[in-house]
């Protein structure tokens, strides 16, 4: 009788294993080596190359919904720009002008305590959100107080040391755009102006973002989980990216060992 029950759940049994090695690896992290492809190096090597003083203005346009797959990458690329921050002196300009949502995403990593170590007003500014999208984008590009001239404090711009001489987009030594929506109205806006992009998306808009490279429009991109297991690779800051790709790879391993299981039982049955 034991064993029909056992027969009869063999199913469930699986999902379950499955399930606990999961967990497991969730809460025992494990590094696994990774291979660290050419767009995450470019994407790692430009934000080194920002020289001391320079200014990133940094769009998070992604959205709520898709925070737990997008956000991982964009809180290593900002752990990134702080630890640079507080090794070179340079800077930092946040904001969001997609919609309500980017912003509510936003919002969830400014409050994460990620910039509690740095200076408000000096080292990083944050604009909160500016509704109109590509044509606020379009207005930036030529004069930021022309749409926004207090911080998302209600602070002015002028009042806050880091904007002084900061009004247009030749005025950033970088341009970050984290979004998982359409890459357009960024590269209508931002491109070919001199400055760097630099681009964080979904694994769906990879092929898209190689084009872009390819075509010299930005100069690197990273995608969530694989590729930000090989950028926290590089900046040597373990997150989110590591440990889910390690669960990932350590889960799969398990399921093909059920794979072959099955197929080892179920031809030794048939020869029965």
């Amino acid at each position: 009788m034991a064993s029909i029950k056992l027969k009869e759940y063999q199913d469930q049994l699986a999902a379950l294993f499955l399930i606990i090695v999961t967990i497991t690896f969730l809460i025992i992290p494990v590094k696994l080596p990774v291979k660290v492809t050419d767009p995450t190096i470019a994407f790692y090597d430009t934000i080194e190359a920002i020289p001391a003083g320079g200014v990133v203005l940094y769009e998070e346009a992604t959205m709520i919904m898709n925070w737990f797959t997008n956000g991982q990458t964009s809180i290593s690329a900002l752990r990134h720009i702080v630890e640079r921050i507080k090794s070179d002196g340079i800077k930092l300009v946040l904001y969001c002008c997609f919609d309500v949502s980017g912003f509510l995403g936003m919002q969830k990593m400014v409050g994460s305590g990620l910039f509690d170590e740095l200076n408000y007003g000096e080292d990083w500014v944050y604009l909160g959100y500016i509704p109109g999208w590509e044509t606020t984008l379009a207005a930036m590009r030529e004069d930021i107080r022309s749409v926004i001239t207090v911080d998302y404090y209600g602070t002015p711009l002028d009042d806050l040391p880091l904007m002084r001489g900061v009004n247009k987009l030749t005025d950033f030594s970088l341009l970050v755009m984290a979004s998982n929506t359409s890459l357009d109205p960024w590269m209508r806006q931002w491109f070919g102006k001199g400055v760097p992009i630099l681009m964080i998306h979904g694994i769906g808009a990879a092929p898209t973002l190689h084009v872009f490279v390819e075509n010299k429009q930005i100069e690197g991109y990273v995608t969530p989980i694989k590729q930000t297991a090989e950028y926290e690779s590089l900046t040597g800051i373990i997150g989110l990216g590591t440990l889910f790709s390690s669960v990932q790879a350590l889960s799969m391993i398990y399921v093909i060992m059920v794979v072959i299981a099955a197929n080892i039982v179920y031809w030794g049955r048939k020869e029965k």
